[in-house]
């Protein structure tokens, strides 16, 4: 009989490890859902880039994608993988560019400033707002696909 006690008390203490671990390293969904839109803002100080990040969920994934553009012209569109939201810290993982992102998103959830780590390099800054619509590009959405206005889809880049 004490085996079964002492076999049952070391199921449930496993279980109890795995379980607090797998919540200390999950993102909080209803802190993910204050997020979701786009952010936007310049991309290395005083350049003619601007960045944009769009998150959302999509069959109760964490999805994103980051644009650049140079002026008004297009140059990036990049799938986000590994989107985490801690608390206030959120990251993510440029996958196609091997490039991770880490930062803080204020209390107000309308402005997050960070860095992206692109190898062998300095980190880059970068502080985006949230905005209701899209300054440049004049992006829509729609089934997962990006538009210009003038109904061209957007293409995505693989940097590799």
């Amino acid at each position: 009989m004490n085996i079964i006690y002492i076999r049952l008390a070391f199921v449930l203490m496993i279980m109890s490890i795995i379980i607090n671990c797998s919540n200390t390293h999950s993102t909080d969904y209803n802190a993910f859902s204050k997020i979701t839109g786009f952010w936007e803002g310049r991309f290395i100080c005083g350049s003619n880039y601007t960045i944009m990040i769009h998150f959302y969920e999509q069959n109760n994934q964490k999805s994103g994608h980051m644009f650049l553009f140079q002026n008004s012209r297009q140059i990036q569109f990049n799938s986000l993988k590994n989107i985490s939201l801690i608390n206030d810290r959120l990251s993510f993982f440029i996958d196609s560019m091997n490039i991770p992102f880490e930062g803080d998103i204020d209390e107000k959830m309308q402005c997050l400033n960070g860095n992206f780590y692109f190898p062998g390099r300095k980190a880059e800054a970068v502080t985006v707002t949230r905005i209701r619509r899209p300054s440049i590009g004049n992006l829509t959405t729609s089934k997962g696909k990006y538009y210009h206005r003038n109904g061209s889809e957007l293409k995505m880049y693989n940097s590799r």
